[in-house]
């Protein structure tokens, strides 16, 4: 195990050493450092390895036109893509309105006013004066960002648009491997129902073995109700895996934004399960962090929360705001615009709050703690995503391996049921042999079949635990 240690302190960066994306590398203001521990490579024993892309469509390594299909219509209807889509665009709005700080808030006004006063509320009684006059006239104010405050928040609403971006990426992955794992449930059930039809047929040629036997008087009809047993029993799973196939397609329609039964034409009767050995993707822990959605956006909240730090601090310092008005007034209209109607008014005010009752230290306080705290969150993520690595790998090792001993099992069992056959047929051995090599066989089969299909979960799996999937969102 190495320990990969980045100072949030410091600006200096070591490439092999990178933790997060270049906009979070700058952690200013803290002395806490990220410590955090990982394999220095990831090294698979078994399989072939190859060096992972940046940028990657997993799910095509498995070269099943149908499977990309389904993930290129994920993509373009997927009720959470598009949600995560709406957040994107909110958080650019966020950072319109940030930006919006560097310029002065400007409005016009014209006008015309009338007012009398009385002539009885003095001490001496006089008649009664009217006044009217035509106005135009603008005021501005503009606070000046003298130490960085609103630059500092300009920068925080930046990440969270980042922010946004990583969750779209990072749902970019969930969906691709949530298609692909439904996709490879239905050729799984596929391929089991079409192991039991395949039994069925045979089972019924022994049973007419039976049948005949009995009415030859060579054996009794307990072997033919043994046969008619052994043949029901496959039977009666036909229904169960036609209802799993059903309702996982009608699954991956929720996926897809679909009508399961518009995939029907698409996923077919019948299919196979792609190959599950394949090439894998290593690499090493700064690949990693580089691809991985959810490492990308704790960096990015790391940064976030440096700005909002900054932020807080910013209010312990003064500010300063200018505001100015120009006009015109007259009586008449056609003095509105003359020189004697012109009035001006400019107002620099520097305002720094003096007693708030340390309101400023406690929102100072919270910042910091929400720094830590997404540091241990940032932490922990690198951590979650090397065990997944790890997981991924000695699942998909696992998986190889028992695949290749459950093919031979799969092999001695039909040879098994041969002999037996073969035995029953001479009156040499009993037909529960028979029996037993035939359900052995049937459940041998499904198990080697299965172990496939977790052998390509596993696979998908381990893109996801690498980062695949997912491309730059376009503005």
């Amino acid at each position: 195990m190495t320990t990969l240690s980045v100072s949030a302190a410091s600006k200096e960066r070591d490439e092999s050493l990178t933790l997060y994306p270049d906009s979070a590398i700058n952690l200013l203001h803290t002395d806490k450092d990220i410590d955090v521990k990982t394999p220095t490579v990831w090294m698979l024993d078994s399989v072939q390895t190859m060096k992972v892309p940046s940028e990657d469509k997993w799910w095509s390594n498995f070269k099943d036109p149908v499977l990309d299909r389904l993930i290129a219509l994920a993509a373009e209807n997927n009720t959470s893509l598009r949600i995560a889509l709406k957040r994107i665009e909110l958080a650019k709005n966020s950072l319109k309105q940030a930006r919006t700080s560097y310029l002065p808030d400007v409005s016009l006004s014209a006008g015309w006013n009338i007012s009398r006063s009385s002539g009885v509320t003095g001490k001496i009684k006089g008649d009664a004066s009217t006044a009217s006059a035509f106005s135009v006239g603008a005021t501005a104010s503009w606070e000046a960002d003298l130490f960085g405050r609103i630059r500092e928040n300009v920068k925080a609403q930046k990440e969270g648009v980042n922010i946004s971006k990583a969750d779209y990426a990072a749902m970019q992955v969930s969906i691709a491997a949530e298609v692909a794992r439904y996709y490879i449930d239905i050729r799984l059930y596929q391929q089991q129902l079409r192991i039991a039809e395949s039994h069925i047929e045979s089972q019924k040629r022994v049973t007419n073995i039976t049948k005949a036997r009995e009415e030859a008087g060579l054996s009794s009809m307990l072997d033919v109700s043994q046969s008619m047993t052994v043949l029901y029993s496959t039977e009666a799973t036909i229904p169960s895996l036609k209802a799993l196939i059903r309702t996982t397609i009608n699954s991956l329609g929720v996926l897809l934004g679909v009508d399961g039964n518009q995939l029907d034409d698409i996923l077919g009767k019948s299919g196979r399960l792609p190959d599950y050995l394949q090439a894998v993707p290593m690499a090493v822990p700064a690949d990693i962090v580089r691809r991985r959605p959810d490492i990308i956006k704790a960096g990015y909240q790391l940064s976030q929360d440096m700005a909002l730090l900054g932020v807080a601090k910013k209010d312990y310092l003064p500010s300063l705001t200018i505001s100015g008005s120009v006009g015109t007034s007259s009586r008449n209209l056609k003095n509105l615009f003359s020189e004697p109607s012109f009035t001006y008014m400019v107002s620099p005010e520097i305002s720094w709050t003096a007693f708030d009752g340390g309101l400023r230290g406690l929102r100072i306080a919270e910042q910091k703690l929400q720094l830590e705290s997404d540091m241990e969150n940032y932490n922990l993520t690198v951590r979650t995503a090397a065990e997944e690595v790890n997981n991924a790998i000695a699942n998909y090792e696992a998986y190889n391996e028992a695949i290749s001993l459950r093919t031979k099992v799969v092999e001695e069992s039909e040879h098994s049921l041969t002999l037996a056959l073969d035995r029953y047929k001479q009156g040499l051995a009993a037909f529960t042999n028979v029996a037993d090599a035939q359900q052995d066989l049937l459940s041998y089969q499904n198990t080697l079949v299965s172990t496939n299909a977790q052998a390509i979960q596993s696979l998908i799996d381990l893109y996801v635990a690498l980062g695949g999937g997912w491309s730059e969102f376009s503005e």
